[in-house]
């Protein structure tokens, strides 16, 4: 048709792509994009790990430090010896009526 320019495709048909049809572009293979994947997630790993060891150690210490410092303080090992007595006293009573329960 004159006024027109050539169509480079067959008649009746644009040259955008179709819903559904395939792109080939000639980018990365999945391999590669596999390999990037993996080494961003191990990278990630051991950057996660590295900090957690690091705060899970501080962490440590100063719940390690709080245990001792309470261990040593009066008025715990005060209360601790008052829950010792009372524990040993109900072992002993529960003793003495299974034994007498048993006995009949």
């Amino acid at each position: 048709m004159p006024g027109r320019p050539p169509s480079r495709g067959p008649p009746g048909r644009s040259s955008a792509p179709s819903p559904g049809s395939v792109i080939f572009r000639p980018a990365h293979t999945p391999t590669s994009e596999l390999i990037v994947a993996k080494l961003s997630f191990i990278a990630g790993f051991g950057a996660g790990y590295v900090l957690g060891a690091r705060a899970g150690k501080e962490r440590y210490e100063q719940i390690r430090r709080a245990y001792k410092h309470a261990k040593e303080d009066p008025r715990l090992q005060s209360a601790a010896g008052m829950v010792q007595a009372r524990a040993d006293a109900a072992v002993s009573s529960a003793k003495s009526r299974l034994g007498t329960e048993t006995d009949h």
